[in-house]
């Protein structure tokens, strides 16, 4: 972006459409259309929805691993109190 003030910059080239911002392109587009800095997309065909896909499958897979994880430390969690509370009636059954 600070080639782009300077005037450094006329053209950036990428290879896909989301490959410069997942988020915030038409904010980049204006910003670089301001400074006279084109935004050449290599690849224009249906790969977008392509790649789409796979980051959603990857947030999907990430979020599925975190919740699988935290169901287990609950069942870890449960099983130390109960052997918690088996060590503790022997305690108290020994101490009987």
């Amino acid at each position: 972006m600070d080639l782009a003030e300077e005037g450094k910059i006329d053209l950036i080239r990428i290879m896909q459409k989301d490959c410069l911002s997942r988020f915030g392109n038409k904010y980049l587009k204006r910003f670089f259309k301001a400074f006279d800095v084109e935004i050449e997309v290599a690849f224009k065909e249906e790969r977008e929805v392509t790649e789409l896909m796979k980051d959603f499958m990857r947030l999907l897979a990430s979020f599925s691993g975190k919740f699988f994880r935290l169901r287990g430390y609950r069942e870890q969690e449960k099983l130390l109190n109960k052997a918690q509370g088996i060590i503790e009636e022997k305690k108290n059954g020994n101490n009987s």
